[in-house]
C-alpha cells in the first residue's frame, strides 16, 4: 500500500509522504502508480 511504502521509506504517516511526493513530483502517489501501468 501508498502507506507502507512511505513508513519503509521513513516517513512518519501517510499525509507526510503524500505531501512530500505531491511536492516532488506533481502528482499524486495513486497517479504516479496509474501512469506507471500505462507505460
Amino acid at each position: 500500500s501508498i502507506e507502507a511504502i512511505g513508513l519503509e521509506a521513513g516517513f512518519k504517516s501517510k499525509s507526510v509522504f503524500y505531501s512530500t511526493f505531491k511536492t516532488n513530483l506533481s502528482m499524486s502517489p495513486g497517479a504516479f502508480r496509474k501512469l506507471q501501468k500505462t507505460s
